[in-house]
C-alpha cells in the first residue's frame, strides 16, 4: 500500500464472483494470494478485473514468478512475495518510502477489506 497500489485480499472461502467484484469495485492493481488455489481463482476473474497488475502469492513457496495472463489488453504477473520483499529492501528507495510513511496519518485509510457481507452473500 505504501508502494502506491491498491490491494485486495482473496480469502479462501472467495469464490470467482466476489474476486471479480471486489477487485473490480476498488480498482485493485495487486491481488494478495496464500496460494494457487486462490492464484486460480483470480484468473478466472482477469476478464473482470482491468486494473489489476499482479497477483503477490505469500504462502506458497512453490510458486515462481512468471506472467499469468496478457491476453485481456494488459499484463498481470505473478509474484512470490519473499524475492518481492528483497526487491523493496534493495530498491534503495528508502527515503522515498519513509517519506510516504510520514505522510500517512491517523484516520487515513490503509486498507478496505470486502468479505461475504460487503457484497450481499
Amino acid at each position: 500500500m505504501l508502494a502506491g497500489g491498491s490491494v485486495a485480499w482473496i480469502y479462501t472461502t472467495d469464490a470467482v464472483e466476489h474476486v471479480a467484484l471486489n477487485t473490480l469495485h476498488s480498482d485493485v492493481t495487486l491481488g494478495v494470494c496464500e496460494d494457487m488455489s486462490m492464484v486460480n481463482r483470480t484468473l478466472e476473474a482477469i476478464p473482470a478485473c482491468p486494473m489489476l497488475n499482479a497477483n503477490i502469492a505469500y504462502g506458497d513457496e512453490s510458486v515462481q514468478d512468471t506472467l499469468i495472463d496478457e491476453t485481456h489488453g494488459h499484463k498481470v504477473l505473478l509474484l512470490q512475495c519473499k524475492p518481492l520483499l528483497k526487491l523493496g529492501r534493495e530498491s534503495g528507495k528508502d527515503v522515498e518510502l519513509q517519506g510516504r510513511i510520514k505522510k500517512v496519518k491517523p484516520g487515513h485509510a490503509c486498507c478496505l477489506v470486502c468479505a461475504s457481507g460487503t457484497t450481499g452473500n
